[in-house]
Protein backbone atom coordinates (compact mmCIF):
# COMPACT_ATOMS: atom_id res chain seq x y z
CA UNK A 1 0.00 0.00 0.00
CA UNK A 2 1.13 3.47 -0.59
CA UNK A 3 1.38 6.33 1.01
CA UNK A 4 -1.33 7.95 -0.91
CA UNK A 5 -3.84 5.05 0.25
CA UNK A 6 -2.37 5.11 3.72
CA UNK A 7 -3.32 8.40 4.01
CA UNK A 8 -6.98 8.40 2.59
CA UNK A 9 -7.55 5.39 4.66
CA UNK A 10 -6.67 7.13 7.93
CA UNK A 11 -8.55 10.28 6.63
CA UNK A 12 -11.70 8.03 6.70
CA UNK A 13 -11.71 6.40 9.80
CA UNK A 14 -11.37 9.69 11.88
CA UNK A 15 -14.40 10.89 9.85
CA UNK A 16 -15.75 7.52 10.31
CA UNK A 17 -14.61 8.38 14.16
CA UNK A 18 -16.24 11.69 14.33
CA UNK A 19 -19.36 10.88 12.99
CA UNK A 20 -19.97 7.98 15.54
CA UNK A 21 -19.22 10.53 18.18
CA UNK A 22 -21.80 12.79 16.70
CA UNK A 23 -24.60 9.70 16.51
CA UNK A 24 -23.99 8.82 20.00
CA UNK A 25 -24.51 12.14 20.86
CA UNK A 26 -27.46 12.72 19.32
CA UNK A 27 -28.85 9.51 20.65
CA UNK A 28 -27.72 10.66 23.98
CA UNK A 29 -24.88 7.82 24.70
CA UNK A 30 -22.54 10.79 25.02
CA UNK A 31 -20.41 10.58 28.01
CA UNK A 32 -21.91 13.82 30.13
CA UNK A 33 -19.18 16.62 31.30
CA UNK A 34 -17.62 16.52 34.53
CA UNK A 35 -19.29 18.27 36.94
CA UNK A 36 -16.79 20.43 38.49
CA UNK A 37 -18.81 23.51 40.74
CA UNK A 38 -18.36 20.69 43.90
CA UNK A 39 -14.56 21.62 44.38
CA UNK A 40 -15.63 25.72 44.59
CA UNK A 41 -18.70 24.87 46.92
CA UNK A 42 -18.36 26.58 50.27
CA UNK A 43 -17.43 24.01 52.69
CA UNK A 44 -16.96 25.26 56.07
CA UNK A 45 -19.17 28.00 57.67
CA UNK A 46 -17.72 30.94 56.82
CA UNK A 47 -17.01 29.76 53.37
CA UNK A 48 -20.72 30.00 53.04
CA UNK A 49 -21.51 32.96 55.38
CA UNK A 50 -18.74 34.66 52.82
CA UNK A 51 -20.34 32.81 49.67
CA UNK A 52 -23.94 34.39 50.71
CA UNK A 53 -22.51 37.88 51.50
CA UNK A 54 -20.63 38.09 48.46
CA UNK A 55 -24.24 37.11 46.44
CA UNK A 56 -26.74 39.26 48.65
CA UNK A 57 -25.42 41.96 50.20
CA UNK A 58 -27.19 44.66 49.08
CA UNK A 59 -30.65 43.09 48.90
CA UNK A 60 -29.71 42.40 52.51
CA UNK A 61 -28.29 46.18 53.74
CA UNK A 62 -31.34 47.46 51.92
CA UNK A 63 -34.04 44.64 53.70
CA UNK A 64 -31.70 45.76 57.13
CA UNK A 65 -32.69 49.44 56.24
CA UNK A 66 -35.88 48.82 55.64
CA UNK A 67 -37.04 46.77 58.79
CA UNK A 68 -35.10 49.43 60.88
CA UNK A 69 -37.05 52.46 59.46
CA UNK A 70 -40.46 50.32 59.92
CA UNK A 71 -39.66 49.23 63.34
CA UNK A 72 -38.59 52.96 64.16
CA UNK A 73 -42.03 54.43 63.06
CA UNK A 74 -43.48 51.38 65.15
CA UNK A 75 -42.41 52.92 68.07
CA UNK A 76 -42.46 56.35 67.39
CA UNK A 77 -46.60 55.44 66.53
CA UNK A 78 -47.27 54.06 70.13
CA UNK A 79 -44.98 55.97 72.01
CA UNK A 80 -45.74 59.46 70.89
CA UNK A 81 -47.71 61.78 73.11
CA UNK A 82 -50.33 63.84 71.92
CA UNK A 83 -50.39 67.24 72.72
CA UNK A 84 -53.32 69.41 74.72
CA UNK A 85 -51.82 72.93 73.36
CA UNK A 86 -49.63 74.31 70.42
CA UNK A 87 -47.88 77.01 70.94
CA UNK A 88 -45.23 78.72 68.42
CA UNK A 89 -42.05 81.13 69.23
CA UNK A 90 -40.51 83.18 66.36
CA UNK A 91 -38.65 85.58 66.54
CA UNK A 92 -34.23 86.40 66.60
CA UNK A 93 -34.05 84.25 70.05
CA UNK A 94 -32.34 81.12 70.48
CA UNK A 95 -33.59 78.73 72.53
CA UNK A 96 -32.08 75.76 74.29
CA UNK A 97 -33.79 72.40 74.92
CA UNK A 98 -33.84 73.38 78.35
CA UNK A 99 -35.64 76.65 77.95
CA UNK A 100 -38.22 74.82 75.28
CA UNK A 101 -38.91 72.71 78.28
CA UNK A 102 -39.40 75.59 80.66
CA UNK A 103 -41.75 77.32 78.70
CA UNK A 104 -43.98 74.45 77.45
CA UNK A 105 -44.28 73.27 81.14
CA UNK A 106 -45.42 77.13 82.20
CA UNK A 107 -48.25 76.66 79.95
CA UNK A 108 -48.69 73.05 81.19
CA UNK A 109 -49.85 74.47 84.51
CA UNK A 110 -53.04 76.01 82.57
CA UNK A 111 -53.98 72.96 80.80
CA UNK A 112 -56.81 71.27 81.37
CA UNK A 113 -55.88 67.40 79.55
CA UNK A 114 -58.05 68.42 76.90
CA UNK A 115 -57.76 65.07 75.02
CA UNK A 116 -58.38 63.45 78.28
CA UNK A 117 -55.13 60.82 78.05
CA UNK A 118 -54.11 61.36 81.64
CA UNK A 119 -51.53 63.87 81.15
CA UNK A 120 -50.99 67.52 80.19
CA UNK A 121 -48.66 68.20 77.27
CA UNK A 122 -47.59 71.95 75.71
CA UNK A 123 -45.71 70.98 72.43
CA UNK A 124 -43.74 74.48 71.43
CA UNK A 125 -42.73 75.16 67.82
CA UNK A 126 -39.14 77.31 68.12
CA UNK A 127 -38.77 79.00 64.89
CA UNK A 128 -35.77 81.31 65.11
CA UNK A 129 -36.32 84.02 62.26
CA UNK A 130 -34.58 87.03 61.21
CA UNK A 131 -36.55 90.01 59.15
CA UNK A 132 -34.16 91.35 56.27
CA UNK A 133 -34.29 94.48 58.80
CA UNK A 134 -32.63 93.19 61.45
CA UNK A 135 -30.29 90.94 59.81
CA UNK A 136 -29.17 94.32 58.42
CA UNK A 137 -29.10 96.23 62.03
CA UNK A 138 -27.13 92.77 63.40
CA UNK A 139 -24.18 93.18 60.73
CA UNK A 140 -24.28 97.19 61.26
CA UNK A 141 -23.50 96.82 64.95
CA UNK A 142 -20.93 94.08 64.90
CA UNK A 143 -19.05 95.98 61.96
CA UNK A 144 -18.99 98.68 64.69
CA UNK A 145 -17.98 96.29 67.66
CA UNK A 146 -15.50 94.52 65.66
CA UNK A 147 -17.55 91.43 65.89
CA UNK A 148 -18.37 89.79 62.26
CA UNK A 149 -21.50 88.13 62.41
CA UNK A 150 -22.78 85.36 59.99
CA UNK A 151 -26.21 84.34 59.35
CA UNK A 152 -27.17 80.88 57.67
CA UNK A 153 -29.42 82.44 54.82
CA UNK A 154 -30.91 79.17 53.65
CA UNK A 155 -31.69 78.21 57.33
CA UNK A 156 -33.37 81.63 57.73
CA UNK A 157 -35.03 80.98 54.54
CA UNK A 158 -36.60 77.62 55.33
CA UNK A 159 -37.57 79.34 59.15
CA UNK A 160 -39.62 81.65 57.73
CA UNK A 161 -41.29 79.02 54.98
CA UNK A 162 -41.92 76.92 57.95
CA UNK A 163 -43.93 80.03 59.94
CA UNK A 164 -45.51 80.87 56.75
CA UNK A 165 -47.01 77.60 57.20
CA UNK A 166 -47.94 77.25 60.13
CA UNK A 167 -49.80 80.19 60.41
CA UNK A 168 -51.81 79.12 57.46
CA UNK A 169 -52.30 75.48 58.00
CA UNK A 170 -50.31 74.36 61.09
CA UNK A 171 -52.06 73.43 64.44
CA UNK A 172 -50.71 76.44 66.48
CA UNK A 173 -53.12 79.03 67.95
CA UNK A 174 -51.17 80.77 70.80
CA UNK A 175 -48.62 82.59 69.30
CA UNK A 176 -45.09 84.33 71.04
CA UNK A 177 -44.00 86.69 68.52
CA UNK A 178 -41.45 88.98 67.36
CA UNK A 179 -43.34 92.28 66.62
CA UNK A 180 -41.48 91.95 62.86
CA UNK A 181 -42.59 88.66 62.57
CA UNK A 182 -46.24 90.03 63.69
CA UNK A 183 -46.84 91.97 61.71
CA UNK A 184 -47.09 90.09 58.13
CA UNK A 185 -50.01 87.93 59.99
CA UNK A 186 -51.79 91.11 61.52
CA UNK A 187 -52.00 93.08 58.27
CA UNK A 188 -53.45 89.66 56.49
CA UNK A 189 -56.08 89.56 59.51
CA UNK A 190 -54.66 86.43 61.25
CA UNK A 191 -55.24 86.68 64.84
CA UNK A 192 -58.44 87.38 66.81
CA UNK A 193 -59.16 91.11 68.46
CA UNK A 194 -58.78 91.85 72.08
CA UNK A 195 -62.66 92.23 72.15
CA UNK A 196 -63.55 89.07 70.96
CA UNK A 197 -61.47 87.40 73.85
CA UNK A 198 -61.89 89.86 76.78
CA UNK A 199 -64.24 92.28 76.34
CA UNK A 200 -61.71 94.47 78.50
CA UNK A 201 -58.43 93.61 79.37
CA UNK A 202 -57.39 92.90 82.74
CA UNK A 203 -55.73 95.38 85.37
CA UNK A 204 -52.22 96.40 84.34
CA UNK A 205 -51.80 93.95 81.24
CA UNK A 206 -50.39 96.05 78.41
CA UNK A 207 -51.92 95.44 75.09
CA UNK A 208 -50.00 96.19 71.67
CA UNK A 209 -52.45 97.22 69.29
CA UNK A 210 -56.08 95.40 68.92
CA UNK A 211 -55.18 91.64 68.72
CA UNK A 212 -51.56 90.82 70.71
CA UNK A 213 -50.83 91.79 74.31
CA UNK A 214 -47.03 92.60 75.77
CA UNK A 215 -45.95 89.35 77.20
CA UNK A 216 -43.58 91.02 79.52
CA UNK A 217 -46.49 93.10 81.46
CA UNK A 218 -48.45 89.85 82.45
CA UNK A 219 -47.55 88.25 85.70
CA UNK A 220 -47.39 84.96 83.31
CA UNK A 221 -44.93 86.61 81.34
CA UNK A 222 -43.09 87.91 84.69
CA UNK A 223 -43.26 84.86 87.02
CA UNK A 224 -42.93 81.72 84.96
CA UNK A 225 -39.54 80.01 83.76
CA UNK A 226 -38.70 79.96 80.02
CA UNK A 227 -41.47 82.82 79.17
CA UNK A 228 -39.76 85.31 81.60
CA UNK A 229 -36.64 85.02 78.78
CA UNK A 230 -38.36 85.91 75.68
CA UNK A 231 -37.42 89.13 74.80
CA UNK A 232 -39.00 91.76 76.44
CA UNK A 233 -40.79 92.46 73.35
CA UNK A 234 -42.35 89.58 73.10
CA UNK A 235 -46.23 89.47 71.52
CA UNK A 236 -48.46 86.71 72.35
CA UNK A 237 -51.60 86.51 70.70
CA UNK A 238 -54.08 83.80 69.21
CA UNK A 239 -54.06 82.88 65.64
CA UNK A 240 -57.99 82.77 64.17
CA UNK A 241 -59.71 79.15 63.03
CA UNK A 242 -57.64 77.85 60.09
CA UNK A 243 -59.70 77.88 57.15
CA UNK A 244 -58.04 74.34 56.26
CA UNK A 245 -59.65 72.96 59.48
CA UNK A 246 -62.17 71.70 56.93
CA UNK A 247 -59.99 69.03 55.61
CA UNK A 248 -58.91 68.05 59.70
CA UNK A 249 -62.84 68.12 60.82
CA UNK A 250 -63.97 71.76 61.38
CA UNK A 251 -65.63 70.88 64.56
CA UNK A 252 -62.84 69.24 65.97
CA UNK A 253 -60.57 72.12 65.22
CA UNK A 254 -63.03 74.82 66.20
CA UNK A 255 -62.80 72.99 69.49
CA UNK A 256 -59.28 72.48 69.78
CA UNK A 257 -59.16 76.29 69.24
CA UNK A 258 -61.71 77.11 71.63
CA UNK A 259 -59.73 75.07 74.68
CA UNK A 260 -56.17 76.99 73.19
CA UNK A 261 -58.09 80.23 73.85
CA UNK A 262 -59.79 79.88 77.10
CA UNK A 263 -56.15 78.67 78.35
CA UNK A 264 -54.80 81.97 76.88
CA UNK A 265 -57.51 83.89 79.14
CA UNK A 266 -56.18 82.37 81.96
CA UNK A 267 -52.67 82.91 81.28
CA UNK A 268 -53.24 86.63 80.40
CA UNK A 269 -55.95 86.86 83.61
CA UNK A 270 -53.26 85.16 86.29
CA UNK A 271 -52.09 87.18 89.07
CA UNK A 272 -49.41 86.32 91.07
CA UNK A 273 -50.02 86.05 95.02
CA UNK A 274 -46.45 88.26 95.03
Amino acid sequence: MDNNEKKINEAEEVEESNLSKRIRSLEGEEAPAEDISSLYAPKTFKDKLSNFWYHFKIPFLVAGFLAIVILFCVVQLFTKENPDLYIMYAGPASLTPQGINLIEESFETFDSDYNDDGKSIASLLDLVVYTNEQIEELRAESVEKEEPVVFNTQTIYTARQRFSAEISTGDTVICLLDPHMYESVYAAGGFMTLDELFGELPEGVEAYDDTAILLSSTDFGKKFGGVNELPYDTLICVRRVSTMGVFKGMEKVKAAHEHHVNVFKDIVSYTSAE
